[in-house]
């Protein structure tokens, strides 16, 4: 087989791969049900959480002594 003939023959076998793939995506979506809707998105954005106040380092040594 020359190297022509062969690179041919990969690149058909890539496509129908990528085609079943393809396939197998539309079927999928037709079985599963459909995502539900973002409700998250309706209240806006979150604010970030808050983070605890830092412990003071002469806190810390009393803690250890």
């Amino acid at each position: 087989m020359s190297t022509k003939a062969a690179r041919r023959e990969y690149l058909q076998a890539v496509a129908e791969f990528q085609q079943g793939c393809r396939a197998f995506g539309r079927g999928m979506e037709q079985v599963l049900e459909p995502p539900a809707p973002a409700a998250a998105g309706l209240f806006g954005p979150r604010k970030p959480v808050r983070r605890a106040p830092r412990v003071s380092r002469t806190i810390e040594r009393a803690r250890k002594a």
